[in-house]
């Protein structure tokens, strides 16, 4: 069983009450047990059990942008970066489908693409592959479409990936 840190349980248990909640009112469907079961052990830090958990949730319900966004999460956290890509990208295309279906219903999907746009340029800065991740995190920013609005961990991505090219480079943008 492999463990995470202290402080991605903290920062992912906040995400995952805050913005997973949030996902599952916005898709309008019910939170079933697997899925919660694969947050709590990943809440805990058990990524495989998690990962284990929500690969089967994914399998029963493959068109569930939140069953896959958890597990693109948990991907993440374990290292498997390469899927996890894969898995946010495909919850971007399930969540533009949704917004598609719903268009003039008030239903907004966008924050939630932006979620996993923001998410996939975490990973661009894991790969070092720093000129996509800032292109990427720029795109999450204005997918969000609200400047005020804009949550915190997207500067935070932006800083994390401009501080990782200045130290590449020793140069410094302004």
């Amino acid at each position: 069983m492999r463990k995470i840190g202290a402080m991605p349980i903290i920062v992912a248990y906040f995400f995952c009450s805050v913005y997973g909640g949030y996902c599952a009112a916005q898709t309008g469907q019910p939170t079933d047990v697997l899925l919660q079961q694969g947050q709590k052990l990943y809440r805990e830090g058990k990524l495989d059990e998690a990962i284990a958990i929500l690969r089967r949730d994914a399998a029963q319900r493959p068109n569930d942008p939140n069953v896959s966004f958890a597990l693109a999460a948990a991907l993440t956290d374990q290292g498997s970066l390469q899927e996890a890509e894969n898995v946010y990208k495909k919850t971007i295309l399930l969540y533009q489908q949704q917004q598609a279906r719903e268009a003039g219903s008030g239903v907004n999907y966008k924050p939630n693409i932006a979620m996993c746009v923001n998410n996939v340029a975490v990973i661009y800065q894991r790969e070092k592959k720093y000129d996509r991740a800032e292109a990427t995190i720029q795109l999450a920013m204005t997918v969000w479409n609200n400047a005020k609005t804009t949550p915190a961990n997207f500067f935070v991505t932006q800083g994390i990936i401009s501080g990782a090219e200045q130290k590449r480079t020793g140069a410094r943008k302004f």
